[in-house]
């Protein structure tokens, strides 16, 4: 059964039934589809692209159980396994990676949350690089609010921090820590000023219906 999609005007939001009408398009429709999504993109964002680098500065041996990350200690993916980097090592990865056309350089640890000191070793490498053209992001796990101030502070600028999945399919894909603990670390981040980004894995088991409670969350 073919379903026919309107195309809406002005700022208007999609509803959740819109939005599950637009998944279960006919694929007779993706090249219109296709053209409207790509107008509201040039309408936000204009027809430039921004890049980022990151760097994993600690990896592998992660407590927590997501179904989907080779980094888990409960997964047996064959992956390199070390602890967090230097604040120095940070810096002169920050500083190679600056001479490439990006805007952003994003600082990536695995593990629940950084320790006050690991905490403080990216404050450092944060401090040491004051007035860089390029921003700096991290994605440092579960962090406390005061964490966060504190990397802030030092001069970072944007936090990432995935929600993951719908919290209605949360507990099929991790166990050890919850849907409300990542929305938690989201509005952390916000009121310590910093700008968040957040996005999500499809693909790991979720139903249509899911995605959208994602996408509204």
């Amino acid at each position: 059964m073919s379903t026919t999609i309107g195309v809406a005007s002005g700022r208007k939001r999609l509803s959740k039934d819109q939005a599950l009408r637009v998944l279960a398009a006919h694929e007779d429709e993706l090249p219109r589809l296709l053209a409207v999504c790509a107008l509201t993109r040039r309408r936000r964002f204009g027809d430039k692209a921004s890049l980022c680098s990151i760097i994993n500065a600690k990896s592998g041996a992660c407590p927590e159980d997501c179904a989907f990350c080779a980094q888990s200690a409960h997964h047996r993916a064959n992956i390199p396994a070390y602890p967090l980097l230097s604040a120095q090592r940070l810096v002169v990865a920050y500083r190679r990676a600056s001479v490439l056309p990006i805007r952003r350089f994003g600082v990536v640890t695995s593990g629940r949350a950084l320790s006050d000191e690991e905490v403080g070793r990216i404050c450092q490498a944060l401090r040491e690089t004051e007035g860089g053209r390029v921003q700096w992001c991290a994605s440092l796990g579960c962090v406390t609010e005061e964490s966060l101030r504190r990397l802030r502070g030092a001069g970072l600028s944007r936090y990432h921090h995935n929600l993951e999945t719908a919290e209605s399919h949360f507990s099929r894909i991790c166990t050890t820590h919850t849907y409300q603990d990542r929305v938690a670390t989201v509005l952390a981040a916000k009121r310590a000023g910093l700008q968040v980004c957040s996005g999500a894995v499809l693909g790991v088991g979720e139903t249509p219906e899911q995605r959208v409670e994602l996408a509204f969350a």
